[in-house]
């Protein structure tokens, strides 16, 4: 028997794989290698001719309809991600010029939320705004949480500003259009007119080379690391004939 915990489990790694294999497909970076499941639950990192780096640090969270948005104010899934965040910032922050931390869910999380106001702080005066308000919240939750949040207001005031200016919010499917990843992701394919009636089978395939990948990396206790190219080469020829 199917548990409704075990299901939306489940459904969450499927989220993570459509998620990576729409990043594949939006980065305008030939460069770009994805990570799933490595430092995040997604990864995109770009390499520049220059010798920079930067990097999306993403976690997603999927919500059935009948859930709330996963990104509450004293939710575990907020805090103990800022936590993984702030635990690795040392290290991400020697080796990336620009980072990007983002919380991704297919719900709306709305405007009055704790999420909302991090991601929205951008200068020097907003971070202070917003990190007092994520002082506040903090004061106010209890139970198996509250550890994990004075974890967080435990590192020093320059990391916790750092992760509050480079927090994104990704909500409503975290795609550009506002669709659903998989409409989205076929959008990206840009497809002829004269085969846009095989884009679920393209899209299908596509997710299923991913599945593969992943699964090969993992069995030989490998990360799932990826570049655009199988992918483009595997679509290519399809999208053409």
């Amino acid at each position: 028997m199917v548990t409704q915990e075990a299901s939306s489990k489940f459904l969450g790694f499927l989220y993570q794989i459509e998620r990576a294999l729409y990043r594949i497909f939006a980065s305008e970076h030939n460069s770009a290698i994805f990570g799933i499941e490595t430092a995040d639950d997604v990864v995109e990192e770009i390499s520049f001719d220059n010798g920079q780096f930067h990097v999306s640090f993403e976690q997603d969270k999927h919500a059935l309809s009948t859930s709330g948005q996963p990104y509450q104010d004293s939710s575990k899934n907020l805090w103990h991600t800022m936590h993984i965040w702030l635990s690795k910032m040392k290290d991400a922050r020697e080796k990336y010029e620009e980072i990007s931390y983002c919380l991704v869910t297919n719900k709306n999380v709305g405007e009055n939320t704790l999420a909302n106001s991090l991601s929205k702080a951008q200068t020097n005066e907003q971070i202070k705004v917003a990190l007092d308000e994520l002082r506040e919240q903090a004061d106010t939750i209890t139970g198996a949480v509250k550890e994990i949040a004075e974890q967080v207001l435990s590192y020093p005031e320059d990391d916790l500003k750092f992760l509050i200016k480079n927090i994104v919010l990704l909500d409503n499917h975290g795609t550009i259009s506002g669709l659903e990843t998989k409409p989205a992701t076929i959008n990206l394919f840009h497809l002829p007119s004269e085969i846009k009636e095989h884009a679920e089978v393209i899209y299908c395939s596509l997710l299923g080379l991913l599945v593969n990948k992943c699964k090969s990396a993992w069995k030989i206790k490998e990360p799932a690391i990826l570049t655009k190219e199988p992918f483009l080469i595997y679509y290519i020829p399809r999208s053409i004939k």
